[in-house]
């Protein structure tokens, strides 16, 4: 079914800029209508349907980027106003939300590299919601605070909101009893 949305995906295309492509006349026998209005009134859903399997694949390199800690590549994944709320009394959470690019910055990735000398999320699943306009992460931390050498973990899921190909809201939901027991506040 891929391979077939790809075809007309790329055939509308093609269609929409009046180029020769063979299929301007030809009717569906199994739908009894023209390939090319087909085309044309699924063009939208195409479209949606493929920004969305690049979503969960963009979602895996910010993860990949995040345990380089290569936070510049991470922030280019996210809008200009991006909307950062951490999950409740987590260590970050004095000064969540955090709005815009330069409050992620600052309030997030700049302490995470202070606070942490490892922290990679670790996906055990990552799914779709809404035609790809959320996509929900679960997995688990696994960090090392700074000066410390035992390697932690901890559970997680991440709610991301994503628009135009940027994500506009993360939303974290952690295991923060764990992680203040591994911090020694609990």
């Amino acid at each position: 079914h891929i391979v077939a949305m790809l075809l007309l995906l790329c055939v509308s295309r093609a269609a929409y800029a009046d180029q020769q492509v063979g299929i301007v006349g030809i009717t569906s026998p199994i739908l009894g209508i023209r390939l090319i209005d087909l085309c044309r009134s699924h063009e939208n859903f195409i479209q949606v349907m493929l920004s969305s399997m690049n979503t969960i694949a963009d979602i895996e390199t910010l993860y990949a980027r995040l345990g380089e800690r290569d936070y510049e590549a991470v922030m280019s994944y996210l809008a200009d106003d991006i909307v950062w709320i951490v999950a409740d009394n987590s260590p970050l959470a004095d000064r969540s939300p955090y709005h815009g690019i330069a409050e992620v910055r600052s309030g997030v990735f700049e302490r995470l590299t202070a606070g942490f000398d490892k922290l990679v999320f670790d996906a055990d699943e990552i799914f779709e919601c809404n035609g790809g306009e959320r996509v929900v992460a679960l997995g688990y931390y696994y960090f090392r605070f700074h000066g410390q050498a035992e390697e932690r973990k901890a559970q997680v899921a991440h709610v991301w909101t994503i628009r135009d190909g940027r994500a506009v809201k993360f939303q974290q939901y952690l295991d923060t009893l764990q992680v203040a027991r591994d911090a020694g506040a609990v």
